[in-house]
């Protein structure tokens, strides 16, 4: 349904500039993510999910490619994460759970579930 804006969009943000990591406090999503200007694409992940350690290679990849946006990981054992994982439903989805977000997407766009079919494109893409 969404897959080709999410595909149009990965494509052009793999595209231009430097890599652009930042630390994520995760009690600061609102005032760091959602109130910048900027594309930001989050992993939440935890240490102990065979899937997310899977995924550790691929996420990696999409880090030091991705040029135009900011990407930050968020812990979910920590309590902090996991308490914004659950305000924005990723663990309904399943881990490992990649979204975009943007100044105006609350709970950001997902674009990576647990090990959801897109998780494959991304494969493709990188």
């Amino acid at each position: 349904m969404y897959l080709p804006t999410i595909l149009f969009l990965l494509l052009g943000i793999f595209s231009i500039t430097q890599s652009i990591v930042e630390k994520l406090d995760p009690t600061e999503f609102q005032k760091k993510v959602l109130n910048d200007e900027r594309v930001w694409m989050l992993e939440f992940y935890s240490p102990m999910c065979g899937s997310c350690t899977e995924f550790t290679p691929t996420w990696s990849k999409l880090e030091s490619s991705a040029k135009s946006i900011v990407t930050s990981k968020v812990n979910i054992d920590d309590s902090a994460g996991m308490e914004l994982a659950k305000k924005l439903g990723v663990l309904d989805e399943g881990l490992p759970g990649v979204r975009l977000f943007t100044s105006k997407t609350g709970n950001g766009m997902s674009i990576v579930a647990g090990e959801g079919t897109i998780m494959l494109y991304l494969y493709l893409i990188i």
